[in-house]
């Protein structure tokens, strides 16, 4: 019997590997600056417990979308992320994220190719990949109450599709 997880894998774990090896590529001090890596899903407990201090962390959220396209192998998933930390953590973080995942399919290959590298029975195969940002950073968005000055709000819209079936074509 197989587990759900491998029958039909997650893409938003897909993307926050890769969007995580990605940033950690560019600004070489992250990996010492954190044991682990910062994105946590919306009701994970962690995310609000951790002893950030002035550190930047993201937490998500993810919704299916409807598709375009009648062919219906082709999926659609919206990644909420809400980027937390002080302002200059948080206008930072989010213009990287931007950079590194709204290239459409060039971001897309660019997380194929970080997943055969790096799990190469993840199951899933990206098409691309955009971003939005919903609302803009400043003092109206203080979140206090976890601990940290700021939030941003960005939508990654991602296509893909599963690479295994598992008997559900």
């Amino acid at each position: 019997m197989t587990d759900l997880k491998v029958a039909f894998p997650i893409p938003v774990l897909s993307v926050n590997n890769y969007l995580w090896d990605a940033l950690k590529s560019i600004d070489g001090t992250l990996d010492a600056q954190y044991d682990y890596m910062p994105i946590f899903p919306l009701a994970d407990s962690k995310a609000g417990d951790q002893g950030w201090g002035n550190k930047t962390y993201i937490v998500y959220d993810e919704l299916m979308k409807f598709r375009a396209k009648p062919f219906y192998g082709v999926h659609k998933v919206q990644v909420m992320y809400f980027i937390r930390g002080d302002a200059e953590g948080v206008l930072s973080w989010t213009n990287a994220i931007a950079h590194i995942l709204d290239r459409q399919d060039s971001s897309a290959q660019d997380i194929n190719q970080y997943n055969r590298e790096n799990n190469p029975s993840c199951g899933i195969y990206f098409h691309d990949t955009k971003v939005f940002q919903v609302d803009s950073t400043n003092e109206e968005r203080m979140d206090l109450s976890v601990r940290q000055y700021y939030t941003a709000s960005m939508i990654v819209e991602v296509n893909y599709h599963l690479t295994n079936t598992n008997g559900f074509d």
